[in-house]
């Protein structure tokens, strides 16, 4: 598989774990259940941890743009495009991977300190939020590359 369609197959979960992550938090949090709020921790991680392979597919697909495989299939204003996403997902992946710290944390205190779980999963419902907000941003600058129709104007 190329790293283009790699990069294409995955991108989605980086924000739909998070997002499919909250169910379980919200309601392990108002029912006090440990299991569910740990379910639900263990999706958000899985979410951050995909991150790490978005943006590695990501930068092998741009180096396969700028080194020439598939710089026929864009239009002119693609290049614009691509490096507004490439300066997009760099800044603001930051926060995604903050996400994994904050979940692997969450788990240490699940298995440590039981009576700080519900303040952890707090913690992580509010990282899953931005997850989902900052995922739909990067993966809203990448739809402009190959869709025309997207493209407002990017700066």
């Amino acid at each position: 598989m190329t790293p283009e369609k790699l990069h294409l197959a995955l991108n989605h979960f980086v924000f739909l774990f998070p997002l499919a992550a909250l169910v379980p938090l919200i309601i392990g949090l108002v029912t006090k259940n440990r299991t569910t709020q740990i379910s639900g921790v263990i999706i958000a991680l899985i979410g951050a941890l995909i991150t790490g392979v978005v943006m590695g597919s990501g930068e092998d697909a741009y180096e396969r743009y700028e080194n020439g495989p598939i710089a026929p299939l864009l239009d002119a204003d693609a290049h614009d495009a691509l490096e507004h996403h490439e300066h997009v997902a760099h800044d603001w992946s930051k926060l995604l991977y903050l996400l994994a710290v904050v979940s692997i944390t969450a788990l240490l205190i699940a298995w440590k300190k039981q009576a700080w779980l519900p303040y952890a999963t707090i913690a992580v419902i509010l990282f899953c939020v931005i997850a989902v907000a900052v995922g739909v941003y990067i993966a809203d600058s990448g739809g402009t590359i190959r869709r025309p129709d997207f493209r407002q104007s990017v700066d």
